[in-house]
């Protein structure tokens, strides 16, 4: 039985577009418990916030290079990050909804998200970065 590609929010479609016929897929099962996705997940609130409500947010969540040498970013700081980036296509889309031209924020609005759940524990969050 072919397998199909779920939706998805990513505008760059290479990787989906270059991938070989889905016969010569391999069959993924997905039927223990520890692999049981939602069809739509974010990434950003389920990788950060847990960290954050069990009081890990000092913890060392990404280590990098860049053009100014190595880094690393606490999960606090990551969240701090993402908030930021999260806000801009915010104020993007309000925008663009005001000029009426079409706009997908899905993809930078991962924190409004959590925010309406309920999720991320902001108060201590936002209380690291003051």
């Amino acid at each position: 039985m072919p397998q199909e590609l779920a939706p998805s929010s990513h505008q760059d479609l290479f990787s989906r577009l270059h991938l070989p016929p889905a016969d010569q897929w391999p069959v993924f099962l997905f039927d223990r418990p520890e692999v049981q996705y939602p069809a739509a997940l974010n990434a950003a609130v389920e990788l950060i916030e847990p960290h954050l409500q069990r009081g890990h947010g000092n913890r060392v969540a990404l280590h990098g290079r860049n053009a100014a040498g190595d880094f690393q970013w606490t999960y606090h700081e990551l969240n701090d990050r993402v908030d930021r980036i999260a806000h801009v296509g915010e104020r993007q889309s309000a925008t663009t909804a005001r000029s009426q031209q079409p706009h997908d924020g899905r993809l930078l609005a991962c924190r409004s998200q959590s925010r309406a759940r309920g999720g991320a524990n902001d108060a201590a969050a936002a209380g690291s970065r003051a």
